[in-house]
């Protein structure tokens, strides 16, 4: 008696499931019907990519490349592609038993491609977040270098991350950080939600340390948030190293962030075990790099780090060296020979943050202005714009 209610229960909940799902085809086709067409890339129209995708039918690049052109255009795809999940999920996770029932025959699920595996059902409506994320990285990085986008603005999706970021469920919420965080400011709007997510979570929430990276995005007013974090040892190390990180981001406006910056990478460093281990020192030099100040107590271990033979740990140690000490002809002489158009990062991005600050390297940052590669356009422009009120 009991298993065939348990049944009926699952078969009900995969009944709502299938009616969430005969909705959406519905809303597709009737956006059609009024004039909105699908857009298409390479002869494949934007839901058959989403699909082929989720049945991993091609490539990652190949995906990137069609939502690279569709943009803007996809985020209302999407948007509908993450509520459709989230009613999904909710269906499914009542009764976990119903799961099997999903099988290649159920079309209507397929068409929408929320047919998941029994032991990942978020994967479609994931994917949607990754894809929205970069679409946000790609619309930032327009307004940046002074053409913003004029296909439908990534501020369509800002009410389902509302949703997200109050929900906290685990995996949507990362997805709803990455997004937040490849947008920066053009999320601004978001920031109360980020911040309220930030502060009033536990410290034992697994999402809090991308929070808090997410925060860096968002420019000065986030400084009081993180400084307490990155400053506390009570706080889980990878916590204090996101904040530090996302300070680095913020810049020359971050700078009594130094010492706290400072003191991490040196109790990092003493920990690194392997080279496999470096990441989160290199990490960190940036960091210190970013704020544009340089104290004198970290001045040994910079040194070091600036004879490494890893490009990562080298440049930043560089630029905080040169940070301390900007007339020094040897030290700009070197950064100087990290900005050729082969592999300008990261002294690119590192300089960008600083600005005005590193205004005496605008003639080799000028160079680079037709680099090939997009990420390095941004941020030359964003570093000659910060020139600009100076008259540079």
């Amino acid at each position: 008696m009991h298993g065939s209610m348990h049944l009926s229960g699952g078969r009900d909940n995969l009944r709502a499931a299938r009616r969430s799902g005969a909705a959406a085809v519905a809303l597709t086709v009737l956006l059609a019907a009024c004039g909105q067409r699908e857009p298409v890339h390479n002869g494949k129209p934007l839901t058959q990519w989403l699909r082929e995708a989720a049945e991993n039918a091609v490539t990652y690049s190949e995906v990137w490349d069609a939502f690279a052109a569709f943009e803007g255009e996809a985020v209302p795809y999407l948007v509908r592609e993450i509520r459709a999940g989230r009613r999904f999920v909710a269906a499914v996770s009542t009764n976990p038993a119903s799961l099997w029932l999903l099988t290649p025959a159920d079309k209507t699920l397929q068409t929408l491609g929320l047919q998941a595996e029994p032991t990942c059902p978020e994967s479609r409506f994931l994917l949607a977040y990754d894809l929205l994320a970069r679409i946000a990285d790609q619309q930032r990085q327009l307004a940046g270098l002074g053409t913003p986008s004029r296909k439908p603005s990534l501020t369509n999706a800002f009410p389902v991350l509302r949703e997200a970021l109050g929900n906290l469920r685990g995996p949507e919420v990362r997805g709803a950080l990455q997004t937040l965080h490849a947008a920066g400011p053009l999320a601004a709007e978001l920031l109360p939600d980020l911040l309220n997510l930030a502060t009033n979570s536990s410290a034992a929430e697994p999402f809090l340390a991308v929070a808090l990276r997410t925060l860096g995005g968002f420019g000065a007013p986030a400084i009081p948030y993180l400084l307490p974090v990155a400053a506390d040892p009570r706080r889980h190390p990878s916590q204090r190293h996101a904040a530090a990180m996302a300070l680095g981001e913020i810049g020359p406006a971050s700078r009594s962030a130094a010492p706290v910056i400072a003191t991490l990478l040196e109790q990092t460093l003493s920990h690194v075990s392997s080279n496999r281990h470096r990441s989160p020192v290199a990490q960190l030099t940036v960091a210190l790099a970013s704020v544009g100040q340089t104290p004198e107590e970290i001045v040994p271990l910079l040194e070091q780090l600036a004879a490494s033979s890893n490009l990562m740990e080298r440049v930043p140690a560089l630029i905080a060296l040169w940070n301390r000490q900007p007339a020094h002809a040897p030290l700009q002489e070197k950064i100087t020979a990290n900005l050729s158009p082969t592999n300008p990062y990261p002294a690119v991005e590192i300089l960008a943050r600083l600005g005005t600050n590193a205004a005496v390297f605008a003639p080799q940052m000028r160079g680079l202005i037709q680099h090939p590669h997009p990420f390095i356009r941004f941020q030359v422009v964003r570093f000659l714009r910060a020139l600009e009120p100076a008259g540079r």
